[in-house]
């Protein structure tokens, strides 16, 4: 259905039809509520902050174990999401930061299987570079992308063994 078409059935309808269905729709989908719940009383940080613990979650448990990896998919639909609610650029190039930060720390906790995760890491990372780039936020964001690219490089240079696990091999 396109604008036109949902106007038109709003016209339709009366002031509490409206209401009920906005009602059901917060009731039935998760992103609905998110929406209106911002929208309701807008706090951007609340929303960052809400943001990094869900992305936080995607890569450890909360002891800090590292999960297995995130699907790209639910990456960039947190991101989508949260850049639906917040328009601010630097909250959103604060979030693909602390992904890509966050992709990093998960990979170096990993006891092996770094090299095919390393394609995941620099994706992360480029994607945060590109959009800060574009949005020129590299005077708030360059040197902890600076940081992070050494970190990155330094690390898949000379990436560690993977341990083996048994009786005779030890941490």
């Amino acid at each position: 259905m396109s604008k036109a078409g949902l106007k038109k059935a709003f016209r339709s309808m009366t002031r509490d039809e409206i209401a009920e269905m906005v009602l059901e729709l917060y009731d039935a989908r998760r992103e609905a509520k998110d929406y209106l719940d911002y929208w309701l009383a807008p706090d951007p940080d609340r929303a960052l902050d809400e943001a990094k613990a869900s992305a936080e979650k995607m890569f450890f448990y909360s002891t800090g174990k590292p999960r297995s990896q995130p699907a790209a998919a639910d990456l960039k639909r947190l991101v989508k999401n949260f850049s639906t609610l917040v328009f601010d650029s630097d909250k959103i190039a604060d979030l693909l930061m602390y992904i890509a930060e966050r992709q990093y720390i998960w990979v170096t906790q990993k006891r092996s299987g770094f090299l095919q995760a390393e394609v995941a890491v620099r994706r992360a990372y480029d994607n945060a570079r590109v959009y800060i780039e574009g949005a020129a936020l590299e005077d708030l964001y360059g040197l902890r992308l600076e940081r992070l690219a050494e970190s990155i490089d330094d690390f898949f240079r000379d990436p560690p063994r993977p341990q083996r696990r048994s009786r005779r091999w030890h941490w």
